[in-house]
Parts: C-alpha cells; structure tokens; sequence
C-alpha cells in the first residue's frame, strides 16, 4: 500500500517539485496552499503517512498547523516534517518542540528530503 504524504506549502513551484518527486518514489501525494486547508485535509478520512510543512503560510502558519495536528487525537501521531527557508536555530527549536520529527532548510536536495521521508517512515 502506498504511503500517503500531505504537503502544507503555499509556493506552487515547490509542490509541484515535491509533489512529482515524491510520486515518483512512489508516495501518494495531496497537497494544500495554506495551513487551514492542510489541517482540515489531514482530519478527513484518509489520514497522510507523513505531513510536510512550510512555515510562512497564509490563513495559518506551518508553527500553529504543527501545533494543532500535535495536540489533535486524529493526527498527533502523524510525523511532521518541517520544509522552511526559516532556518534559525530559534525556529529549529520551535519547530521540533511544537512536534515536527525532523527540519528541512530550503532550498533543499530532493534526494535527501526523500531520504528523510524514508527514515523517519521506517522509525
């Protein structure tokens, strides 16, 4: 059964190249372009494998979206992988500590993004 990834990204060009690179190594991707729509997608029936997510968002910012898929029964198990061009240490730290497993500083190597998504799935 494939492994179902849901991308919080509001730059296009970076879900089309996350979204077709992850296709290709056989993922199931959905996406949404703001926090709002990314959190009511991962309640819905099929709930993602995987969720990456952008930090700078509109509606919703990829910090409060962690948080909240965190403190939700439905999707607080779901591993959380933060893609940002936010690289702070500051913001590495807020990240991991609202509940992602791993932090992804743009611009970023498909390859290894795929290889992150791998080992945090098979942990």
């Amino acid at each position: 059964m494939k492994k179902r990834i849901l991308i919080a990204e509001d730059d296009e060009g970076i879900v089309e190249l996350l979204k077709a690179g992850l296709e290709t190594e056989g993922f199931e991707v959905a996406y949404a372009l703001n926090g709002l729509d990314a959190m009511e997608m991962a309640l819905r029936e099929k709930v993602p494998d995987l969720i990456i997510i952008d930090i700078i968002m509109p509606k919703m910012d990829g910090f409060e979206l962690c948080e909240l898929l965190q403190n939700n029964e439905k999707t607080g198990k779901i591993p959380k992988l933060i893609c940002t061009a936010e690289g702070s240490l500051g913001d590495i730290d807020k990240g991991l500590s609202l509940g992602a497993v791993g932090y992804i500083v743009k611009p970023f190597d498909l390859k290894k993004v795929v290889e992150k998504i791998n080992q945090i799935l098979r942990s």
